[in-house]
């Protein structure tokens, strides 16, 4: 079912929407994952990622899904030796680039401008 949704938020939005219509319909396990090929999938200095969504999933999946009680969710991102990394937005150019074992931050683009103001 195609569905076209408000431009009201960024790509997350698209799945909390899918999240709240569907929640009683829902698969015990479901994976949300964008149609093309995400950066934040990738290898990152040391974080390790893959090549596509196929990969991604066929190595999180199984390892995750097979647990004695899997998590209710599990991000679909490169991984650090403590696991996901969460990647955050740079507030603006200059804004610092520290990144840690489990975080990593990626610049800001064209419509995050605003924040410079």
């Amino acid at each position: 079912t195609l569905l076209a949704l408000p431009n009201v938020g960024r790509d997350g939005h698209a799945q909390v929407a899918d999240i709240i219509r569907y929640y009683d319909k829902l698969a015990r396990h479901t994976i949300f994952i964008q149609a093309g090929f995400h950066w934040v999938l990738g290898n990152h200095g040391n974080f390790q990622g893959w090549a596509n969504q196929a990969l991604a999933i066929n190595d999180i999946a199984p390892g995750v899904l097979l647990q004695p009680r899997p998590p209710d969710f599990y991000p679909f991102t490169s991984r650090s030796k403590y696991g996901p990394v969460l990647w955050e937005d740079k507030e603006h150019y200059d804004d610092d680039e520290t990144t840690n074992d489990y975080r990593g931050k990626f610049g800001p683009g064209a419509p995050d401008l605003y924040n410079r103001g």
